[in-house]
């Protein structure tokens, strides 16, 4: 009896194998072992923001948003409006191009017109998060692990992504910094 199961089981074993390998080679070619994704239903904030770039993707846009966050905090100064929370970077895809804003949470007290600077809301919904610690210049290839990791587990990019900086990289040395990168989920 045990030879006739062996061939049974044999012929099930090699197809459930070929098929195992079939499902390897269509999932991305990317380690993110690394990473501590975690799923959350992200509230909407009131924020105050600036658009620091708008242009295809792939632009470095470092020097943009750093001048987009000073102009910001002078127009909530001269309004006398407080921030509330750490600094966003909000990238939106807007046709074939990235639209990046540079934002901060401002409470809920409401914010009137603030030039050059408009008040509005944070993204809000199901994303995913990861907390990135390092170099800013390190964040790209952490969004590569995460386009990844919803691949595999079939999930789809909302269009809209998010960093949420904790340190200040005034006093923060690089490899110290912590970023919360958020994507937003599709429906």
């Amino acid at each position: 009896f045990g030879l006739f199961y062996a061939r049974w089981i044999d012929r099930d074993l090699e197809q459930g194998l070929a098929r195992l390998a079939r499902l390897a080679e269509t999932l991305p070619a990317a380690d993110f072992s690394g990473l501590r994704i975690e799923r959350v239903d992200v509230a909407a904030e009131d924020i105050a923001y600036l658009t620091a770039f708008q242009g295809p993707p792939g632009q470095k846009i470092a020097a943009d948003l750093a001048a987009a966050y000073r102009e910001l905090l002078a127009a909530m100064s001269a309004q006398n409006i407080a921030r509330t929370g750490q600094p966003l970077s909000i990238t939106r895809l807007v046709g074939t191009e990235w639209r990046v804003d540079a934002a901060f949470p401002v409470g809920s007290e409401g914010v009137g017109p603030l030039p050059p600077a408009r008040a509005g809301r944070s993204p809000s919904g199901a994303a995913v998060r990861v907390l990135h610690r390092g170099p800013y210049e390190e964040i790209a290839a952490v969004y590569g692990k995460i386009a990844a990791w919803l691949a595999v587990h079939g999930l789809r990019e909302g269009g809209v992504t998010w960093e949420q900086y904790l340190s200040d990289p005034l006093v923060t040395p690089p490899e110290e910094r912590e970023t919360w990168i958020y994507v937003l989920l599709a429906d």
